[in-house]
């Protein structure tokens, strides 16, 4: 990733408290790691780099497991906001240009990549993950979750089943790396 890039603030701060609300020890490790990254006490409304950030998501993995960062990037899609979306599938469509306000600086126009949207029915969709999206599938997968469990009425019913990718039909963004059909 281009060390320029900076992400905002928000969705380390989302990482942080959703480890918390795991265990207060991944809680704790969170805060630790971000710390040994140059992370410690982000500010939602501050920018940080991208770089140091994913590095420690990374780290985060290997050490608290992947499920932990799964609930963590559901707590960031939580945070993605939705005000002006009217429907699921409206805040789904929206996900990739939220992807890009998270991020600035560098010398790309997406440099974290993003996601790509389509519609399979009035409960589902296809979402695909671009490069060069600098974090593990669980991250994503758990962000486009996240996105809806607050729009929907049955949370428990939001679900992302892995699916093949597809070609991207804009010459702006790069191909899927990994695909989901998000259904609710």
């Amino acid at each position: 990733m281009d060390p320029d890039v900076e992400v905002t603030g928000r969705y380390i701060t989302s990482m942080v408290n959703s480890a918390g609300e795991v265990s207060p020890v991944f809680g704790r490790k969170m805060e630790e790691l971000l710390g040994e990254f140059g992370l410690a006490d982000p500010e939602p409304e501050s920018w940080y780099s991208a770089q140091d950030f994913a590095e420690a998501v990374d780290s985060a993995t290997d050490q608290i497991g992947s499920k932990t960062v799964a609930q963590a990037g559901e707590e960031m899609g939580k945070d993605v906001p939705k005000d002006e979306f009217a429907d699921p599938h409206e805040a789904l469509a929206g996900a990739d240009a939220a992807q890009q306000a998270a991020y600035r600086g560098g010398q790309t126009t997406r440099p974290a990549g993003g996601y790509t949207y389509e519609k399979v029915d009035a409960t589902e969709a296809h979402l695909g993950v671009t490069e060069p999206f600098p974090y593990q599938e669980e991250i994503a997968k758990g962000a486009l979750v996240g996105i809806l469990k607050d729009m929907v009425e049955r949370e428990s019913q939001v679900s992302a089943e892995e699916t093949d990718t597809k070609p991207t039909e804009d010459p702006e963004k790069a191909p899927e790396r990994e695909a989901y059909v998000i259904s609710w």
